[in-house]
């Protein structure tokens, strides 16, 4: 199960502890840390399955670089409370950080399944085997 909680400061940016090492991440509002799911075995390789950290708001649009190319990433909180993610990046999960939970969220126009820890939800990208 996931363990998460977040706990916001006065400048629009939150703390969030997530996965079982608690971890504390700092993020400002509409803002994504990208994070390697696992260390690569060579330093030069391409990006592998990637979690995402998002403190979702209102609207994120930003690139996020590797070696030898640039990914797209975009979120947005919709007005009936959906959250729609489009990205290129090889993305395993989302931690999304966020005032209400989303009434759903589609990733790269496929729904996808929510899993709640406090204030935080970690959003499933692909079909678990």
């Amino acid at each position: 199960s996931f363990d998460g909680a977040s706990f916001n400061s006065s400048n629009n940016a939150s703390v969030v502890w997530f996965c079982q090492e608690h971890i504390p991440v700092y993020i400002r509002e509409d803002a994504v840390i990208p994070m390697l799911a696992r260390v690569p075995e060579d330093s030069e390789a391409p990006y592998g399955e990637m979690e995402l950290v998002v403190h979702l708001a209102a609207r994120i649009e930003e690139k996020v670089y590797d070696v030898d190319r640039a990914y797209q990433f975009m979120a947005e909180y919709m007005e009936d409370g959906t959250v729609m993610v489009d990205t290129d990046l090889p993305v395993g999960r989302i931690l999304l950080c966020m005032a209400h939970r989303p009434a759903a969220v589609t990733v790269n126009g496929r729904a996808a399944s929510i899993e709640e820890g406090s204030a935080v939800y970690m959003v499933m990208c692909k079909e678990e085997m």
